[in-house]
């Protein structure tokens, strides 16, 4: 049911990014690479949200949901940084540099467990 809902363009007409995340992918756009897991109209629907939002030239990656952001090898983009909401992925990854998103302050069932740096603003 929730894979309906990411898959239906209307979820994308009323997404929200969060506060301050433009700025910050407009002053590092040439720096970023979105690495995104969902299926072929999920990926579909956020690459066209993407281009729609200005981030044409915003390169996204998409992954199968049964595989682990972990399989991309990050340092072979050099110094790198990946920044996640899941403890699961960032624990996976090899990017020199990992940071949780955690906008709430409590723990949820994806972020559970993360002991490294964490950040709530992307102001």
């Amino acid at each position: 049911e929730i894979e309906e809902i990411f898959n239906d363009k209307r979820f994308f007409d009323i997404v929200r990014p969060y506060d301050g995340v433009f700025d910050f992918m407009r002053k590092f756009r040439d720096k970023i690479i979105v690495f995104s897991k969902g299926n072929i109209d999920n990926i579909y629907l956020k690459r066209k949200w993407l281009d729609d939002c200005g981030f044409k030239d915003i390169e996204l990656i998409g992954l199968p949901l049964s595989l682990s952001k972990g399989l991309i090898n990050m340092r072979k983009c050099g110094y790198t940084m990946f920044i996640d909401d899941s403890t699961n992925n960032l624990e996976d990854c090899n990017a020199n540099i990992r940071i949780l998103f955690k906008e709430f302050e409590h723990e949820t069932e994806w972020n559970k467990g993360w002991n490294g740096a964490i950040m709530n603003s992307w102001k």
